[in-house]
């Protein structure tokens, strides 16, 4: 499952037919960006697509399959992506999407791998596409891309998909309106799932991170952040589980006790990357 927040965005975009020609994501989990990209890629040329492909009409049946003619995922297991593999892209679209299908997806894994002469050679084919071709690229290294390749798409974020326990109550929104008793009780109920603890947390961060986006309260959520990256970094040490989440838990109530009317209650899906 991809991050609700690209979801969202790609169904406006599908719906709107806006799509653009380059996309480029990036994120620290290569898994997770080869599967949003492939996710994507199959959405795109979906032909009874809802909230995702159905994967079950021709198309998406084909790209499964790997036989179809409108999508493509490129990747190398070397350091560099040499321009010979350009040049193959290159015989790929140059005719543009088939008349069959919606359109030409083409997904560069580790785009950051491309030469300087390979870089050089595909933003040609950014700046001058062949009719309806979709360029995806992901990267793990965005400063290594092309600055001229990156002006070109669209840049987007894809965190890492985060597999949270059952209990809705988990979410952020539901720690911080939880009472101070609560917290501790909680606090000993997840030092006992530590396999899930750190994916958890991360889940918080990602909130945070989205909330700081979207709102002027930064204050609270920057301290929540780093409350959260603190406990992360702890977790790599052999550490006493208990008492690093009743510390964590602690801070949040410090740190949101007068600000809870910034956190509505709310439901995650028990599989989320925010």
């Amino acid at each position: 499952m991809i991050s609700q927040r690209i979801s969202t965005l790609f169904k406006g975009i599908l719906e709107k037919e806006t799509l653009s020609t380059g996309y480029l994501f990036y994120g620290h989990s290569k898994e997770a960006l080869d599967s949003t990209a492939r996710f994507i890629g199959t959405w795109i040329n979906c032909l009874s697509p809802q909230d995702g492909p159905c994967f079950q009409c021709q198309s998406c049946s084909l790209i499964q399959s790997q036989s179809s003619t409108g999508f493509f995922f490129i990747k190398t297991e070397t350091e560099k992506m040499s321009i010979d593999t350009i040049r193959d892209i290159y015989s790929t679209v140059q005719y543009g999407a088939a008349e069959k299908d919606k359109h030409l997806v083409v997904i560069v894994s580790d785009c950051h791998k491309l030469t300087t002469e390979a870089a050089n050679a595909f933003l040609k084919l950014l700046e001058e596409p062949p009719h309806g071709v979709i360029f995806i690229l992901t990267t793990q290294n965005l400063l290594s891309v092309l600055p001229t390749i990156r002006s070109r798409c669209q840049i987007l974020d894809i965190p890492a998909e985060t597999v949270i326990p059952q209990n809705e109550d988990y979410a952020l929104s539901g720690i911080i309106h939880m009472d101070i008793i609560q917290k501790l009780e909680t606090a000993a109920a997840l030092a006992l799932q530590k396999d899930e603890l750190k994916q958890l947390i991360l889940n918080w961060l990602y909130t945070c991170n989205d909330l700081l986006r979207s709102t002027s309260q930064h204050d609270v959520y920057i301290k929540l952040a780093d409350a959260c990256l603190d406990a992360l970094s702890s977790l790599r040490y052999n550490v006493n589980v208990r008492l690093l989440c009743e510390s964590l838990l602690l801070s949040i109530h410090t740190i949101s006790f007068d600000q809870k009317h910034l956190f509505q209650p709310a439901s995650e899906t028990q599989k989320i990357a925010v």
